[in-house]
C-alpha cells in the first residue's frame, strides 16, 4: 500500500481502475480490501489475441475489449440481459 494511504482513502480510490497498454495486452490495475483498512494492489493482465473478423483480413484486438469490460464490470455497470439499457463494449463497422 502506497504511504499515502490514508489520504487515498479520503478520495475513495477504492473504487478506481488503472488500464495500462503493455507490449503485449493491458493490464487492468485496482486496490482491492482484504480486510478494514488493509488493502492489496491486484492486476490482472489480457494478452493481445487477434481474430480474423471479415474477409478484408481486418482484425479485432479481443484483450482490449475484454479488459474495457471488466472494468465496466468492476463498477457494477454491466447489466444483465434482462436489463432493457446496458453498457456494450464491441467493435463495429463504419457507419
Amino acid at each position: 500500500m502506497p504511504k499515502n494511504a490514508k489520504n487515498m482513502l479520503e478520495i475513495d480510490t477504492r473504487y478506481a481502475i488503472k488500464i495500462i497498454r503493455a507490449d503485449n495486452g493491458w493490464i487492468l490495475e485496482r486496490w482491492e480490501e482484504i480486510s478494514d483498512n488493509e488493502f492489496r494492489k491486484v492486476e490482472q493482465v489480457f494478452e493481445d489475441k487477434c481474430e480474423k473478423e471479415d474477409e478484408n483480413g481486418s482484425e479485432e484486438k479481443l484483450s482490449l475489449i475484454e479488459a474495457l469490460q471488466e472494468a465496466v464490470e468492476y463498477f457494477g455497470q454491466g447489466g444483465s440481459k434482462h436489463d432493457k439499457r446496458r453498457i456494450s463494449i464491441k467493435y463495429t463497422d463504419k457507419w
